[in-house]
């Protein structure tokens, strides 16, 4: 079930708006050009890795690796047990993780007509929702703190045949398992019971209530994993490549180096797209929210005005859909001047072109309504 509020929004919320489209507009532009050198060092960076990476054994350390990139499989186990002292959870695994979640409300929203429309439903979060901030608190009100926050536990040492992994090696291992509970610590009180193969705060796990938490755990037990990083005496550290960038890659399972690389390259070729989306979009809307609530300032603009008197209802998200495309192939493109220049400069002329057709059309716009 869902509460709804609706508010007419005033002329003081169009000019903060006005602000916020600055704000997204503008760090887009760095994060934009960042991400293109960002992506290219890792390029550059994996591409020199896979030309001198060397598979090793396992089970000896051998000096004459010392210093070097090295990739090898095997068997990543320790001997620690791992516990949650406070609702009494162990287990002999190479991590130990605490999921909690709280039944609780949470606020959205939808804008249109000047309205602003504020949605209320139930639903499970893992982290504290503030419901003092809703635009309609009373009905909505959540728990100001949560006894229980999701923790995970690591161990300190783990082996990979002669090799101990390094902390931040360790913490690349993530193929959780469900670890089921048995018993209902004293901690959790009467209103505990176990329901799903976790613990369940609350009357009902059927019928949850504001507030009720579930709480379940999962471990990382010894498993087989393929690694790539510096040999440094018995354990890894991370190789710095000439290019600036870093290698320290592991995957479960067993994989050749020739594998790993490829994935590593695929996996920075999708995070420089998103990351282009992610710029363009904040450009886009950005430039939406600036010029949203001045598009009857431009009605002051003879023929412009004009121009939207004719029908072009749409011309804000036209207008910004094409100078946030053309900023972002520009900023791209400069990111790139120094890795392909010719690829940058032809990037820079595409990028003009809209900004110039948009131009020419404005300028054929006024002089037709001058005659």
């Amino acid at each position: 079930m869902s509460d709804k509020v609706t508010v007419t929004n005033n002329q003081g919320c169009s000019f903060f708006g006005v602000v916020i489209g600055v704000i997204l507009a503008l760090a887009a532009m760095p994060l934009l050009f960042w991400n293109e050198g960002r992506a290219v060092t890792t390029y550059k960076t994996l591409l020199e890795g896979g030309g001198i990476v060397q598979t090793i054994s396992a089970t000896e350390v051998d000096p004459i690796y010392d210093g070097k990139l090295v990739h090898l499989s095997g068997l990543a186990t320790t001997e620690e047990t791992l516990s949650d002292t406070d609702l009494g959870v162990s287990a002999k695994a190479i991590s130990l993780q605490r999921k909690v979640e709280m039944y609780q409300w949470k606020e959205s929203s939808s804008t249109s007509d000047n309205k602003t429309t504020y949605s209320y439903n139930k639903e499970w979060a893992d982290n504290l929702i503030n419901s003092q901030s809703f635009k309609a608190e009373s009905g909505h009100q959540n728990p100001s703190t949560m006894p229980y926050q999701s923790q995970t536990w690591f161990a300190e040492t783990v082996t990979v045949g002669s090799f101990t992994l390094s902390a931040s090696l360790i913490r690349m291992i993530d193929n959780y398992k469900t670890l089921g509970v048995e018993k209902i610590p004293a901690t959790l009180g009467n209103k505990a019971k176990i329901a799903s193969g976790g613990f369940y705060i609350g009357d009902s796990a059927a019928s949850p209530q504001v507030g009720d938490l579930r709480i379940n755990f999962s471990q990382v037990a010894p498993t087989s994993v393929s690694l790539i990083a510096k040999v440094n005496g018995k354990t890894f550290e991370p190789y710095v490549s000439q290019a600036g960038g870093t290698i320290e890659l592991l995957k479960t399972g067993e994989h050749t180096a020739q594998e790993m690389f490829a994935e590593a390259q695929t996996e920075n070729t999708i995070m420089n797209w998103v990351l282009r989306l992610v710029g363009f979009l904040m450009m886009f809307f950005g430039i939406v929210l600036f010029f949203s609530p001045l598009s009857g300032l431009f009605k002051m603009i003879p023929f412009v005005g004009n121009i939207i008197d004719r029908g072009f209802g749409c011309i804000t998200w036209t207008f910004s859909f094409v100078i946030s495309f053309a900023m972002s192939l520009i900023i791209i493109a400069i990111g790139w001047i120094a890795y392909r220049p010719f690829l940058a400069i032809t990037l820079i002329v595409i990028g003009l072109m809209p900004i110039v057709v948009v131009g020419i059309w404005l300028w054929a716009s006024r002089n037709k309504t001058a005659t």
